[in-house]
């Protein structure tokens, strides 16, 4: 049985194209990258590099969007936040490091090695930046499968998918 995918989905600060790529590997074929770094795009997978757009906002509508490991890195934040979920049709599915306390460092002590995280935030702050009139929110710590090599630092991920009502 063949399954036909319907929802478009944006990968935002999809880098080189590999989520894009194992999602249309997955039969969605309606996905897509943005990402604000012309070298990523210019050297994105081949399999995927026309479906790669250079920016720092959606492009275009879409069902869902994902920004993982992107959202501590931009500015200004909420502007990006509200493109996010004013071009999601469907919801966005965020996944963020979380700090220990609003501004203080992280719960994983390996991400203060990367020097373009902007914003340390804890999961409670991330909910409050998301949720928006006609949206619902959802936040977690943990989802199986994913980033289960951070799992021994139990706060260290925040996990948030906001829906559309």
């Amino acid at each position: 049985m063949r399954i036909k995918w319907k929802h478009c989905i944006v990968d935002f600060g999809c880098a080189r194209g590999y989520c894009v790529r194992a999602l249309r590997e997955c039969r969605m074929e309606q996905s897509f990258g943005v990402d604000i770094s012309e070298w990523a795009i210019d050297n994105g997978d081949a399999n995927v590099r026309a479906r790669l757009y250079l920016g720092n906002s959606m492009p275009f509508e879409c069902d869902w969007v994902i920004a993982k490991d992107v959202l501590e890195h931009v500015d200004p934040l909420q502007t990006t936040i509200n493109n996010l979920l004013d071009n999601a049709r469907v919801g966005v599915f965020i996944v963020v490091p979380l700090a220990i306390e609003s501004g203080g460092g992280y719960v994983c002590p390996e991400y203060e090695r990367d020097v373009t995280h902007i914003h340390r935030l804890t999961l409670a702050e991330w909910v409050h930046m998301i949720a928006q009139p006609g949206w619902s929110v959802e936040a977690r710590y943990r989802v199986p499968g994913i980033k289960d090599n951070w799992g021994h630092y139990e706060r260290g991920n925040g996990f948030v998918t906001a829906r559309r009502i």
